[in-house]
């Protein structure tokens, strides 16, 4: 999904490069939800993935590890509250090399609906605000994740049927699949 950089997402950004994080939550459309220690958070690098995951490193990793798929997670088109929000700068193409960049994440979320999201923004308080009031550096794609509950449960109850299940899709889906390991000599 794309979005159009706002004005406040301008002034949240001024705000935050000022450390002005009290301001931030005085703008129009935003409002603290969870006051924080900006040092603390700062000298611990504690920022919007980490609350997102309540500290848990293995969590943690474990989403940075490939944000544009998070493990456990499935990207969806319609959020529902408690998805998973995704901000990314747009891929780029290299025109003198011809290499094309992937989408860079800068920033995560949680939807709690009424086109609103909380988070924080790195050192920052945690925030509700418009899905679209971020600082224009961030970017202008977005992306909504939901956990995959039910797979990850009948995989628990039925390991082998779902090891099944997949081997299944995968023949009858064989050719919408591509294989991009490196076959080399």
């Amino acid at each position: 999904m794309k979005i159009n950089p706002t004005n406040i997402g301008k002034k949240i950004e001024e705000f935050y490069l000022n450390k002005n994080f009290d301001g931030i939550g005085n703008l129009k459309g935003i409002r603290i939800v969870e006051y924080r220690d900006n040092q603390r958070d700062y000298q611990n690098k504690f920022g919007c993935v980490t609350w997102i995951f309540s500290g848990d490193k293995n969590k943690v990793e474990k989403f940075t590890s490939n944000p544009l798929a998070p493990p456990g997670y499935k990207e969806v088109y319609s959020p529902k509250k408690g998805d998973l929000v995704t901000y990314y700068l747009p891929a780029k193409l290299d025109k003198y090399f011809m290499d094309v960049y992937p989408p860079q994440p800068t920033h995560s979320g949680i939807y709690v609906g009424g086109n609103k999201i909380h988070s924080k923004f790195r050192e920052s308080h945690v925030y509700e605000h418009p899905l679209e009031a971020i600082p224009p550096s961030y970017g202008t794609e977005v992306k909504f994740f939901r956990k995959k509950i039910f797979s990850t449960l009948f995989e628990f109850l039925h390991p082998k049927r779902h090891k099944e299940n997949l081997n299944q899709d995968l023949a009858k889906n064989k050719d919408k699949f591509i294989d991009w390991s490196f076959k080399g000599k």
